[in-house]
């Protein structure tokens, strides 16, 4: 069930990033492979705020290894989302609070437990 939950909340931020939505925030880090630049692997952020709270996804995307993939729920206060992160990664599921600073440029992702090494800085970009 939590699965199917999680394919549909997917689902969800694709269609709320492709709508053009205002509150739609895009970010996004490409690091290409040095011999081979049209293979890269990918960090990517989303998220929307609607009626107060906020949603989005969060994923990590190596091309050659297993990836991260993920979902958020929680509130932003003065440029800081505070936020509940559930995650799939090499089949298991988890969750863990996260806290993502939105600058003009980029966003920034911190674990305040340290406890699966989250933290990272991805740019903004244009959300298609």
């Amino acid at each position: 069930m939590t699965k199917i939950l999680s394919f549909f909340f997917y689902l969800l931020i694709l269609v709320s990033c492709s709508s053009k939505n205002p509150n739609t925030e895009c970010f996004e880090n490409r690091y290409p492979f040095q011999d081979a630049p049209d293979k890269a692997d990918i960090l990517n952020l989303s998220y929307g705020i609607m009626e107060g709270k906020v949603s989005g996804e969060y994923n990590w995307l190596p091309l050659e290894k297993d990836k991260r993939i993920g979902h958020f729920e929680g509130s932003e206060k003065n440029g800081v989302i505070t936020a509940q992160y559930y995650f799939e990664q090499e089949g298991i599921s988890d969750s863990t609070q996260i806290q993502i600073t939105i600058s003009e440029q980029k966003a920034i992702v911190k674990e305040p437990g340290s406890n699966f090494g989250f933290e990272a800085e991805i740019m903004r970009i244009h959300c298609d």
